[in-house]
């Protein structure tokens, strides 16, 4: 047997040249892994020719005579074909939350589809930055896109439609047994360009709450956000230092902005409105502004500093009782008895909303995509596909604390017997929105969530935060075209 890791010419050099006659349509053919098969021949004889002359004659008359005779040989031929192994093998390249390689499921992957699956891991700002690089100048650095759902305006045009890709397989595409609020995510603007990519990581953004403190209030959980200044002003005013009403995020940009966004949209306005023209500095806004200070006050000292994991700490060492701004992997935290201290007191709801005002959760859902420029559309659809498959959701949920996006696994009785919160994130998916669907929503983010933070450190009041706000984001998009 050849070893593997010669090459073509090698092999056929090896065969004594007999290979590309015997086997040269199964080497041709094959374009994936192969394995070499050896065959061989023994000859047992050969004919031996031998001249002899009789006597001799005068010259214009020879008499030959032809002996025969059997010389026994021991000569084997090897010949040295290539035969293809099932299906070739594919690698592919990916970057964005795709899985966690320690758990085994990406050589899981390789043994049930022949698809090698490589992981670029960058935090969440290079992620963004190295797909919006690649994307829009058509590379193929990436065969496989995971994305956050703020980016798909920005994305969708750049990527692969998904339909085609599944029904080559004859799967169905969008997935019935899939949230369709968070499969509509995929396709933006809606019916432009079609499904461009599938959902993977149901996060979804909730009001979590202490129980055992509403309880000893003696009150039902908040609906309005009135109702949560006034618990949390009871709550502050009792127990602190030791325990206080509310957190928030304080860190400018993105933390800030995500914890502001449900408040806003409480009050019955969003940042920017159908036709992007900036909300802050309005009676809703201004109001909402109003609150997040109130709430402020009411929060752990020094929120202005804190981010995504730092929110997440406040409650499940026992130090505030409520935020609106609790994502599913910090809630596996609170139920996870060497880390929590409030294991069996928290629950999920719906984001409060003041009265006339819908209650409005956040998706923060991630979703996979193929990139257009990628070399490998049908491999990565199907690895897209193997991932976001209930096993394989359900072991994500085990391993990285990655909600599913699984109607099946949302009622599933062995995750909600090990994660009881995911009942109250079905219900708040039922209510959950996108952030504004604009492709310039990360300026809009920046900007706002710039001026909310300064709100929360001190730094500028109320009023000044909404107008700046408001002027800032108008003139970034009219330099960007937004408004032609």
């Amino acid at each position: 047997m050849l070893p593997r890791s010669m090459t073509r010419r090698q092999m056929l050099r090896a065969g004594g040249g007999v290979a590309l006659g015997v086997g040269g349509a199964a080497i041709l053919a094959a374009c994936g892994e192969t394995q070499v098969v050896t065959q061989e021949k023994i000859v047992t004889q050969q004919v031996e020719k031998i001249v002899q002359v009789e006597k001799e004659v005068p010259v214009e008359k020879v008499v030959q005579k032809i002996v025969t005779k059997e010389v026994p040989v021991e000569r084997i031929v090897t010949v040295v074909i290539e035969q293809p192994i099932g299906k070739p093998r594919v690698r592919l390249r990916g970057t964005g939350p795709l899985g966690t390689p320690e758990t085994g499921i990406f050589d899981k992957l390789l043994s049930e589809t022949q698809i090698e699956l490589d992981h670029v891991e960058q935090p969440y700002a290079a992620t963004y930055q190295s797909l919006l690089i690649n994307l829009s100048q058509g590379g193929s650095a990436y065969d496989i896109a995971s994305m956050d759902d703020p980016w798909m305006p920005q994305f969708t045009e750049f990527l692969a439609d998904i339909t085609p890709l599944y029904q080559g397989f004859g799967w169905v595409w969008p997935d019935p047994d899939m949230i369709p609020a968070i499969v509509d995510l995929g396709d933006w603007p809606p019916g432009k360009y079609g499904p461009r990519a599938v959902p993977n990581i149901g996060n979804i953004q909730s009001f979590a709450y202490r129980t055992d403190v509403m309880e000893d209030l003696g009150v039902e959980p908040p609906v309005t956000w009135d109702d949560v200044a006034e618990y949390s002003a009871k709550i502050t005013g009792d127990m602190a230092p030791d325990l206080y009403g509310y957190t928030i995020r304080g860190q400018p940009g993105n933390p800030a902005m995500t914890s502001f966004l449900p408040i806003m949209r409480g009050f019955g306005r969003d940042v920017i409105d159908g036709d992007l023209n900036p909300q802050v500095n309005t009676e809703e806004g201004l109001a909402a502004l109003d609150m997040v200070v109130t709430l402020k006050n009411l929060a752990p000292p020094g929120v202005e500093n804190i981010g995504h994991h730092e929110l997440g700490k406040l409650i499940y060492t026992g130090l505030a009782a409520m935020s609106g701004d609790v994502w599913p992997d910090q809630l596996l935290k609170m139920y996870t008895p060497d880390l929590s201290k409030v294991v069996g007191k928290i629950d999920v709801l719906p984001e409060p909303a003041q009265p006339g005002a819908d209650h409005a959760n956040m998706t923060g859902v991630w979703l996979f995509g193929v990139p257009q420029g990628s070399e490998n559309h049908e491999a990565a659809a199907e690895a897209i596909h193997w991932l976001t498959q209930a096993e394989n959701q359900k072991e994500n949920m085990y391993a990285n604390n990655w909600p599913p996006v699984r109607f099946s696994l949302m009622d599933d009785p062995g995750l909600l017997a090990d994660f009881p919160f995911l009942a109250g994130i079905k219900n708040a998916a039922s209510v959950a929105v996108p952030r504004p669907r604009t492709e310039h929503y990360s300026i809009v983010e920046e900007i706002v969530g710039r001026h909310v933070s300064a709100v929360i450190a001190e730094q500028e009041s109320v009023g000044d935060a909404a107008r700046l706000a408001d002027e800032e984001v108008r003139v970034a998009l009219e330099e960007k075209g937004a408004y032609s």
